[in-house]
Formats: structure tokens, sequence, C-alpha cells
């Protein structure tokens, strides 16, 4: 059996400016890669970000799109990526994951790539991977799509617009979960030369130019990846008990004010546990301006992914808080809102979650050392270390889980001034 790997924060050594480099977004990168490559460019020439999911999808369409088994691993972004892709050209090939993501619905997409004309067969349980798929050369003009459950089933139809009708139609029979998502999927759709047309009923896609691409636009930073060395800093001044109280700031030199990406809308959710971000000449910091709420409420159904890091930053502050619109986080690595529970009920939080919100009502003594689980997701990893700062006899398992959206999160936070001891059973 392998070692187990764990890291404990041993010291904070205050330090006065720090710069970071943000990876590439990967969201952006794995929109850039399905268009590049449906548009016989050059992925190689593509800066991508280096997390595990972007290069997993760089290789898949390198080298695994000509195999007939395609292995998806743990990315759900992937998985449904691929699914769409396959369904556009006449091979038959096997697609499957990891145990965690063969248990996360497809129901919607696999309903969609049918009526596409694809066939798809559901080799275990219907609705999830592995499954088999034979694609179609002539698909459908139209097809409808439930995406109230995650807008990447959306966004893997929009992606695969170059090898569709044109125009092609998507009827859509519910409201759309994480619109920024689909958003930037059409921002990028627009870099490719299409023209989308919304309503609340349907999306047309047509195309009207040749490639119009700017990779600037392309290979900025991670917006969900700033929230941690942002929340972090704040919580390095706060618990900064040196005499000289000499406090900590970086800038963040990497990030577009006038993002595609959705989670930009970062500045308006920080605003209510009283921080605002700055921008300058260098890049992007973070001030505290104000003192929070009693009970801080917040709605991130737009923004499902920054719901553990701010999670875990009421806690580290011992913030009662309600934050509602997260009924997608049961679908990802892990069910998230039991996994927060779990854990932030070791440090003596009283946690009451339902099926979209997650409820801190107060705290209790909890335990004074113990491990934090990551249960394989790199999220809650990454937003665990909020709790270190506050309960540093606490170690975190698996700490390079984080590898698979932000492969340097622990030596950014080294630069920043924690210091980590890594041990293994």
């Amino acid at each position: 059996m392998a070692a187990k790997a764990k890291i404990k924060l041993i010291g904070i050594e205050q330090t006065q400016k720090r710069f970071i480099e943000l990876p590439i977004s990967k969201s952006l990168s794995n929109r850039a890669l399905v268009l590049s490559y449906l548009n016989k460019n050059n992925i190689d020439d593509l800066a991508i970000s280096t997390a595990n999911d972007s290069q997993l999808l760089k290789n898949i369409l390198k080298n695994e799109l000509v195999e007939s088994e395609i292995n998806v691993e743990d990315a759900g972004t992937v998985a449904r990526f691929t699914l769409a892709l396959c369904a556009v050209d006449d091979k038959t090939r096997l697609i499957y994951g990891t145990e965690r993501m063969n248990q996360r619905p497809m129901v919607p997409l696999i309903n969609a790539l049918t009526q596409l004309g694809a066939r798809v067969e559901c080799l275990n349980k219907e609705g999830f991977l592995p499954v088999k798929i034979t694609g179609t050369l002539a698909p459908s003009n139209h097809v409808e799509i439930d995406s109230k459950n995650s807008s990447q089933f959306l966004s893997a139809l929009l992606l695969i617009a170059p090898k569709l009708p044109d125009p092609f139609t998507i009827e859509l029979s519910s409201e759309i979960a994480s619109n920024p998502s689909v958003d930037m999927t059409i921002k990028c759709l627009k870099q490719f030369g299409f023209d989308i047309r919304e309503s609340q009923k349907s999306i047309v896609i047509s195309k009207i130019d040749e490639l119009k691409l700017n990779k600037q636009k392309l290979e900025e930073g991670d917006w969900s990846a700033a929230i941690y060395p942002l929340l972090i800093n704040r919580l390095i001044n706060a618990n900064n008990h040196t005499e000289t109280k000499e406090q900590t700031e970086i800038t963040i030199t990497n990030l577009v004010k006038n993002s595609y990406q959705g989670d930009s809308i970062v500045n308006t959710i920080l605003s209510k546990l009283g921080l605002e971000l700055s921008y300058h000449k260098n890049g992007l910091g973070v001030t505290q301006i104000s003192s929070v709420d009693s009970c801080i409420e917040m709605n991130l159904s737009k923004n499902p992914d920054l719901a553990q890091p701010i999670i875990c930053y009421l806690a580290a502050n011992k913030y009662l808080g309600n934050i509602s619109g997260l009924h997608t986080l049961k679908y990802k690595e892990t069910n998230r809102l039991l996994a927060l529970k779990k854990e932030l009920e070791k440090i003596g939080a009283v946690i009451e979650i339902d099926d979209d919100s997650l409820n801190i009502l107060g705290y209790e003594t909890g335990l004074e050392k113990g491990v934090f689980k990551t249960y394989n997701d790199h999220r809650m990893a990454m937003s665990l270390a909020f709790l270190q700062i506050t309960h540093p006899e606490f170690e975190i398992e698996n700490p390079n889980v984080v590898n698979k959206s932000f492969p340097n999160y622990w030596e950014i936070l080294k630069s920043m001034g924690l210091q980590y001891q890594l041990t293994t059973d």
C-alpha cells in the first residue's frame, strides 16, 4: 500500500510584498483546446494551464481520440467535452473514468447526443459512465437539453459547433446552472468566428467569420484560483501575533479585469466579507475596508466553485453564515456539502446542510489536533489550508490532489510566508 502524504503548517514568516502569478485558467484552456482542435489548429501552439485536467484533455486530443478506449480519469469537464467530441464522428469508443467519475450523472448530455444521432450505450448504469459511443457524421440541426444540474452539458454541445449544421439550435428545457460558465463558452466561440443568438428558450449558433483568435484572452490567469491567496493573505494578517504587526501584501500579476471568466465577479462576493480588490499598474491586491455582518448570507448558484474557500474562510474567522445556491456541489469530485460539514465539525463548527445550502450556526469546542480529509477533491485541499492558519495542529491529507487545478498551490503559499512540513505514514 502506498504511503499516505500529509502536509502541516509549522510556521508563518511575516513578509512585506509578494508578487504572485496564478496558473492559466483551466476553464479557458479546456475550451480553447477543443475549439482549436476542431478548427484544425496546432494545439501545441496554445499556452495552456498546467492543471491536470487541461493536460489530460490535450493528451486525449493529440493521441487518444484515435484509440478505441479513452480514460477521462476524475475530470468532469474532460468527460463531458470528450463525449460530445466523440458524438460527431463515425468511430466507436469506450469512455470511462475513476470510480467517482463513473458516479457523476451524464443523463442530460447523453440524451442530447442521442438526439444528434449518436448511439450511446451505458455499460453499467443508465446515464453514467462507462459508455460505448458511436458518433455520426450527419448530426441533427437541433437538440433539446436539460441543463439545470451542470452548465458543462450545455458547454459541451456549444463547443462542437464546428462539426454541427449551420445554423444549429439548442432548445433549453430548464434554467441554466451556473450561467457564467456558459457565458464564457459563448465568448470563446465568438473568438472563433461564431455568432450566438440567445433567448430564454434557445441558443442559435451560426458561423460568420474566419478565425479571429485573441490568444491573450484565452491565456489569462485563473480567477477561481485567485480567491485562495487573496483570502489567505487576509487570514495571515488577521492572525499576525508579531510585535511589529507588519502586514503581508500580495499582488496578483496575471488577472484581467474584463475577463471572460465568471469567477471574476469575486470582487462583489468579497465585499460581503468586508474586502475590496484594488487594481494598480502591477496587478491586483486586496484590502480589508469594513467589518462584516453578524451572519453572512450569500447565494453562489452562479459561482459554485467559490463555495468551499468562502465557507472555510468563514469558519477560520468563526463567522456565522448562510451560503445557498449549492445544489450542484453534491455532483462534484465528492459530495462537497457533506465533506465540508464533516471537516468543519472537527474544529467545532455547528453545521446544517440541505440539498441547496450550508449554514454555520455557531461554534463549540473542537479537536485540538487531527487530520483533515480531502476526499480526493482539489478544492477541499486548497480550502482546508485556511483552517490550518487558525488550527495549526491539524494536518491535511493528500496535498498533491491540488494538481488537478493549481499544481503550484503550496509553493505559492510558501512564497506568502507559510512554512510547511510534508510527512508520510
